[in-house]
């Protein structure tokens, strides 16, 4: 049987891409591809706030490319939720609200467990260490207080698990809602408790699933979820913006 995790799954994003990296083109990428990949990734690191306004011909310039990509970039983006068209108006990086968050997470509360119910019992040693590996990248961001390099492991570590699940359909419906899930994600760090907590939640699932036990691994992913959604819907509601939409 092949080895699973001596396969990375190339839908995982690694932390190791600027704009040149992007725009160097891969094998095989379209140009409209390569600035997709890389006005998301400016907008999932936060480098591009929730709320600004994304314009085409400024960013045309600074990519060294024609409008066209760009454009044609930005409906990708906008089919998955990362920007927002606005008709006359343009297109402006989606913002963070309570709507978003609750209809988010409330499909991540069924597909998350349900990839760790479908992954544990197929995780083989290998996997487990690939995993463990993964999970110590992560702690490895807390002790440095390194927000860019979380990002990456944070998701790295659980799709480590999410992986084995055997189901393409599923991963791939979770890479997209993990995507939307970045802005509330970072949002929840300040209110979800300190490092040596979070590094305790991740910890516990890792510990489940290495002992295959698939009911805790699943409990401890939705509690996992559920404290994400309440720390970022209390912060939402205490925004001083009074509004439905907040920035991150």
């Amino acid at each position: 049987m092949m080895n699973k995790s001596s396969q990375p799954d190339p839908n995982i994003r690694q932390r190791d891409h600027t704009q040149s990296d992007y725009l160097g083109g891969a094998g095989g990428s379209t140009l409209t591809q390569t600035v997709a990949a890389a006005l998301s990734e400016e907008i999932l690191s936060g480098r591009l706030e929730p709320g600004s306004w994304i314009r085409p011909l400024e960013l045309a310039r600074r990519f060294g490319t024609s409008a066209t990509p760009v454009r044609e970039a930005l409906r990708s983006l906008a089919a998955e939720g990362v920007v927002t068209a606005l008709p006359q108006r343009g297109y402006q990086v989606s913002p963070a609200s309570h709507a978003d968050l609750e209809d988010t997470y409330r499909i991540r509360m069924v597909l998350d467990p349900l990839a760790v119910e479908l992954a544990v019992p197929r995780l083989t040693a290998e996997d487990i260490k690939a995993s463990e590996e993964a999970l110590e990248s992560l702690i490895s961001t807390y002790d440095r207080d390194d927000a860019e390099a979380h990002r990456f492991a944070h998701r790295l570590f659980h799709f480590s698990i999410y992986q084995s699940c055997g189901s393409p359909w599923l991963l791939r419906l979770l890479r997209l809602l993990w995507d939307n899930s970045e802005r509330y994600q970072r949002l929840s760090l300040a209110e979800r408790g300190s490092p040596t907590d979070r590094a305790r939640e991740h910890r516990g699932i890792f510990e489940a699933a290495r002992a295959g036990n698939v009911d805790e691994a699943v409990a401890l992913t939705r509690a996992h979820l559920a404290l994400t959604t309440s720390s970022v819907n209390q912060l939402l509601t205490h925004s001083t913006q009074g509004s439905e939409s907040a920035r991150w």
